[in-house]
């Protein structure tokens, strides 16, 4: 075996079973998660729309870096060196290099779709012909940026610590050069993009939250007011009413005009006696709605911190996750090549295993805590898997003594019952 693929020093037996242990357990996360994606995408009219488009071309990026990785990664820890041909090792590098670049790439047009949603609701929205323009785009760009080391600029070796074929980072000159071109395009360019969108979002949240929060209290002023203006115009009519009756019981007859200057006092005071309950109807009302006002303001800016620390929230984790699984793959990788040493093998495995952790980060963050995309799964997928139980639970049944007893019973709780 030549020194491009066996290994300086081998691995205990120890660090081999963690290793392969946790590998094992990772690709498994990886692919039933990615393929339970993939699965429900490809349902008739699932691709139609431009909100699954790029959910699945994540999706089949992080299912086929599981495949390319991680089983030949496993039989490389096992035996200690690569055991497949050279080829295969300049061809399995450069396609997980294609498939890791198209993964950040969708994530990053994942954002672009929800800024558009989100901040720029009105202006054209990304249709379907676009969209796949878009995902088309993202791939040959990773393709075009992970070819070069098949034609001389780097190259693709198997690398003990990480026990795959991957860059040589530890080349410097113009290998270097690609090194940190790689890292700028796979990693800066799309964390800078992630970063700017999703502080515009919540900038546009916030901002669109303290609107509702002021048209919400207008109107509760306006209703007020209004409360209170018609409150005064029906007392100026019942005083119009007293005053003209008055008038009209004065001038009847001196009799009755003696009875209404006898009258008038009581009259005025019947009058002022009116007035008062309904002056103090409206400080009440105004005092009720001051009240409210304020505790409706107290309760809009609650909601509103939680709703910004929920978009701040969501915002950390996905920029977190994505600097937490790629950046130590290419610190390290960058700090092998400016100082032309090679990290311990302990190291190399863990920012590896951090690196391929996104394929089954990535399915959960973007696929499966999207609740249009779980609805989309759930219909697909374990709802067959639901009806398949539901037969297999019916032909159990129809074996069975009570088998009648049963299906009349099912048959008398509707359709909804029914599988």
């Amino acid at each position: 075996m030549t020194g491009l693929l066996a290994s300086p020093t081998s691995r205990s037996q120890p660090e081999k079973v963690a290793e392969v242990f946790f590998l094992g357990i990772l690709f498994v996360i990886a692919l039933v998660a990615n393929s339970t994606i993939c699965y429900a995408m490809l349902q008739p009219y699932r691709l139609k729309t431009s909100s699954n488009l790029f959910p699945f071309s994540l999706a089949v990026a992080n299912l086929s870096l599981a495949l390319l990785h991680t089983p030949y990664t496993m039989a490389s820890l096992i035996v200690d060196h690569w055991p497949f041909d050279i080829a295969w090792c300049q061809i399995s590098g450069m396609l997980i290099n294609l498939v890791s670049m198209a993964s950040n790439f969708s994530i990053v047009l994942i954002a672009i779709h929800r800024y558009y949603l989100i901040v720029k609701p009105l202006s054209d929205t990304i249709s379907v012909r676009r969209a796949k323009t878009m995902v088309a785009f993202v791939w040959f760009t990773s393709l075009v940026t992970a070819v070069p080391p098949l034609f001389g600029w780097n190259s693709y070796r198997y690398i003990p610590g990480k026990a795959f074929c991957s860059v040589d980072w530890q080349d410097g000159g113009p290998d270097l050069v690609y090194s940190v071109y790689l890292v700028v395009i796979s990693f800066f360019v799309p964390l800078g993009i992630l970063f700017y969108i999703y502080r515009a979002i919540y900038l546009k949240t916030k901002r669109q939250r303290k609107k509702t929060d002021y048209n919400t209290l207008r109107g509760l002023s306006d209703q007020g007011s209004f409360t209170y203006q018609r409150s005064q115009t029906l007392c100026q009519k019942l005083a119009c009413c007293l005053s003209r009756n008055n008038s009209q019981g004065s001038n009847s007859s001196p009799s009755t005009s003696e009875k209404g200057n006898v009258s008038s006092p009581a009259t005025s005071r019947s009058y002022s006696f009116e007035l008062s309950p309904s002056r103090r109807d409206n400080a009440l009302q105004r005092e009720e709605m001051r009240r409210r006002r304020e505790v409706i303001t107290r309760s809009l800016t609650r909601q509103s911190s939680i709703y910004e620390q929920k978009t701040v929230q969501n915002a950390l984790v996905l920029l977190l996750t994505f600097v937490i699984n790629l950046a130590p793959y290419y610190i390290v990788g960058i700090w092998s090549g400016a100082s032309q040493k090679t990290a311990s093998n302990g190291l190399d495995f863990f920012v590896t295993f951090l690196f391929v952790c996104m394929t089954a980060v990535n399915p959960m963050l973007y696929g499966f805590f999207n609740r249009q995309i779980r609805r989309v799964v759930l219909k697909s997928t374990i709802g067959q898997f639901a009806c398949q139980l539901c037969k297999c639970c019916d032909s159990d049944l129809d074996t069975r003594p009570d088998a009648a007893t049963t299906r009349r019973g099912r048959n008398t709780l509707g359709p909804d019952s029914e599988c």
